[in-house]
């Protein structure tokens, strides 16, 4: 029973690992394909170049965090799925569309850190919230400026 049970935590950490890789991955082709894109048609900086970063940091971050196994790196992914969710959802009608797949992608990632934590659910969906919140809010603040 206890081979069983070290059998499944290690799928989850290779499932982990396999969707924060792909989340990673497909930010950076979408990331370059969008800056690509808006550059032609405006310029990038500041705000499109800025949230181009932020949601690449954040998914590198992520993507470290959970390939070096740090403790907290459920909260480190939520988060980053929260930021991208609500960045995904403010922009749906812009550029966003294409970051839903890497909300979902890291949503899912951040279930597999959850279960790997062994923490409660509770705190993933509400580190997730707030992540999104912060997210909202910052890009609120930013565009009255």
């Amino acid at each position: 029973m206890d081979a069983t049970n070290d059998t499944h935590e290690m799928l989850f950490q290779i499932a982990e690992k396999a969707f924060i890789a792909v989340a990673f991955l497909y930010g950076v082709i979408v990331t370059a394909y969008l800056w690509g894109s808006v550059a032609l048609q405006q310029p990038v900086w500041l705000f499109p170049g800025l949230y181009f970063l932020e949601l690449l940091l954040l998914s590198g971050v992520a993507l470290l965090s959970v390939f070096q196994s740090w403790p907290r790196r459920m909260h480190i992914v939520a988060v980053t799925a929260g930021v991208t969710t609500s960045f995904a959802v403010m922009g749906l009608f812009s550029i966003g569309l294409f970051y839903v797949p890497l909300a979902l992608l890291l949503l899912i990632g951040s279930l597999f850190s959850w279960r790997s934590s062994r923490q409660s659910l509770l705190t993933l969906f509400s580190v997730y919230i707030m992540g999104g919140a912060v997210q909202i809010f910052g890009m609120l603040i930013l565009a009255s400026v």
